[in-house]
């Protein structure tokens, strides 16, 4: 004889809730695995589902790559707003002999493009990760064009990344090249 469970639906809306709710039983009823001697929680912990894996290398060598080049896209626009999520509060940029706060950059980068606009992209990433950081080293092709003039760019650039709260901020960045004429 097979006995019939009665089905629950959850409207979407609901779900998040229901989920935590399922979640929440789990966790009073002692439904979880006893806690491992390493400090990574085990992969069906509910402590799991709130904090998940760190990716594996090829992935956050990606997400810097992905973060660097949005960062230089706000920076080519002077997007304060994009610019000051990207970047950790004591952010600065060393450029020319001389050390710029965030909010100096921006300002700095809104008044160059009063003149004209950027284009930048950065190639030739060399990526490396310790933990919740990263270092890296590429260059920056582009250029800046006003009414008058088209001036190519050729950049090095180097920056220092670290990893909070899943997303990568930049925290430290060097600018050294040429403009090429």
């Amino acid at each position: 004889m097979s006995v019939s469970r009665p089905r629950v639906l959850v409207h979407a809306a609901a779900l998040p809730a229901a989920i935590g709710a399922a979640l929440a039983a789990v966790a009073m009823c002692g439904c979880q695995s006893a806690p491992s001697s390493s400090s990574a929680p085990a992969p069906d912990s509910v402590v799991a589902l709130r904090h998940p894996a760190v990716p594996p290398p090829s992935v956050q060598i990606a997400q810097v790559e992905s973060t660097l080049a949005r960062f230089s896209d706000a920076l080519a626009t002077g997007d304060r707003y994009s610019l000051e999520a990207m970047t950790g509060d004591d952010f600065e940029l060393i450029e020319g002999g001389r050390v710029y706060k965030r909010d100096e950059m921006i300002a700095s980068v809104q008044k160059k493009l009063e003149s004209g606009s950027m284009i930048r992209t950065p190639v030739d990433f060399d990526v490396q990760l310790e933990g919740p950081v990263a270092w890296t080293r590429y260059h920056v092709v582009g250029e800046f064009r006003t009414p008058e003039k088209r001036t190519l760019i050729s950049l090095l650039e180097t920056a220092v990344l670290m990893r909070r709260e899943g997303d990568w901020r930049v925290m430290q960045m060097s600018t050294m090249g040429e403009v090429v004429k």
